[in-house]
């Protein structure tokens, strides 16, 4: 399956529901179900190194104003950027995983968290990943 690294404080954001549009200076012809991964540099009440959720990448267009909010961005990017839009976000069992550059394939089979699990449950699963 293909894959995404993002800085681990933008997957986090991505995993609790706060971000569904990720801005990119380059664009891809790929749409489809994306694997999302943290990467691995720590960051303080982030999860580092780890594959979170699985989405789907239904669209790519020039990042606009109207993108900030769900980018959770405060203001544009310097350079001309990309918004890709993503949907139907389903957290996966976390996996451990280095990250890299660009799309990638992932050989991994994740397993997709059901959504009637119970909050204490869901959180067993992730705190002990936090830094």
């Amino acid at each position: 399956m293909k894959a995404l690294s993002l800085r681990p404080y933008w997957a986090t954001e991505m995993l609790c529901g706060n971000k569904t549009i990720e801005c990119r200076a380059w664009k891809t012809d790929y749409r489809g179900d994306l694997i999302i991964c943290s990467s691995a540099k720590r960051e303080p009440g982030c999860i580092s190194g780890h594959a979170l959720l699985i989405c789907k990448l239904v669209s790519i267009e020039p990042f606009t104003k109207k993108h900030l909010k769900q980018a959770g961005m405060e203001e544009m990017p310097e350079k001309p950027s990309y918004a890709w839009i993503l949907d139907d976000m389903r957290v996966i069992y976390p996996v451990p995983v280095k990250g890299k550059l660009h799309l990638f394939d992932l050989d991994i089979a994740p397993t997709v968290i059901p959504e009637s699990i119970s909050d204490e449950e869901l959180c067993a699963i992730f705190d002990p990943l936090y830094a």
